[in-house]
């Protein structure tokens, strides 16, 4: 085998235990299969957008973009490049520098279908919601079944109003992918949004059977229980006391002595009188 043939094969597993972790939604993994492919494969621009794409998943868009601009420096004309720069630009509120980066992808490709979706969250961003539903229209016609971009259409046509729309996507969503509790927080979290507290309830327990341990879950269920006006004090309690069951650890240190007289209402008792008066004040 030349060295060429095993250089090629070294990059092809590389990659591919790259995509591997990826699928699996590794980013921890997926960055250290980059950092490799930089390490030993850094005139391909692959290697480069590999490590940027991990950056962002990990919630470092500054040194996504470091990275990014080796891979632009590598292909200058690499569509996918320039869309995640114009992510990391968004994930760094830089607007401008996104709407750029991701024009720019469009016009190398302009069936790129998740730059339109990022140039819908940038339109949204800074508050110009037509724009944004334009962008995420075509994104829809371009890949009609990508889950992330019903959850950009979800999160558009919420910002719009136009709820039916809404309610048909988190309906689409969930008939792709039953099996995210996320997916279900999502259409959750906007069935509350428009007073339908029973499917909310439903959706929220779903997400919970799917991972118990979905705290953003269980407290939005909690939270959003307090407007539900079908629900008495005991079936809110009973929710609270699920939640602390969950979530609250066995053991709590014991407070350090302030002094304080015992006989005065702390102000959490101060807050807890308040609250049940704000609640049914409403």
């Amino acid at each position: 085998m030349s060295v060429k043939t095993r250089t090629q094969s070294r990059f092809a597993r590389t990659r591919q235990a790259y995509q591997r972790a990826w699928r699996a939604r590794d980013f921890h993994a997926a960055e250290k299969h980059a950092q490799a492919l930089v390490a030993t494969h850094p005139k391909q621009a692959y290697s480069w957008r590999a490590l940027g794409a991990s950056f962002i998943e990990l919630g470092q868009p500054g040194k996504a973009l470091e990275s990014l601009r080796e891979a632009a420096r590598v292909a200058p004309n690499d569509a996918h490049t320039a869309y995640l720069t114009g992510t990391a630009h968004r994930a760094l509120k830089q607007w401008e520098a996104a709407g750029d980066q991701l024009r720019r992808a469009l016009t190398l490709d302009p069936g790129h279908a998740l730059a339109h979706t990022e140039y819908a969250r940038v339109h949204l961003a800074t508050g110009n919601v037509d724009k944004a539903l334009e962008s995420i229209a075509t994104a829809r016609r371009l890949d009609p079944n990508n889950p992330f971009i019903l959850t950009q259409s979800i999160t558009a046509h919420s910002a719009a109003r136009k709820m039916a729309d809404v309610l048909e996507d988190c309906q689409r969503l969930l008939n792709l992918d039953d099996r995210s509790p996320q997916y279900f927080n999502l259409a959750a979290v906007k069935h509350c949004e428009m007073g339908l507290f029973d499917q909310a309830a439903r959706y929220y327990e779903q997400a919970l059977a799917l991972d118990p341990d979905y705290l953003a879950a269980f407290s939005n269920r909690v939270f959003n229980a307090h407007y539900d006006p079908t629900l008495s004090d005991n079936d809110i309690a009973t929710l609270i006391r699920r939640w602390h069951d969950r979530f609250s650890p066995t053991s709590r240190p014991a407070r350090p002595d302030t002094g304080a007289d015992e006989r005065r209402p702390s102000p959490s008792a101060f807050c807890r009188r308040d609250c049940a008066a704000i609640r049914w004040a409403r």
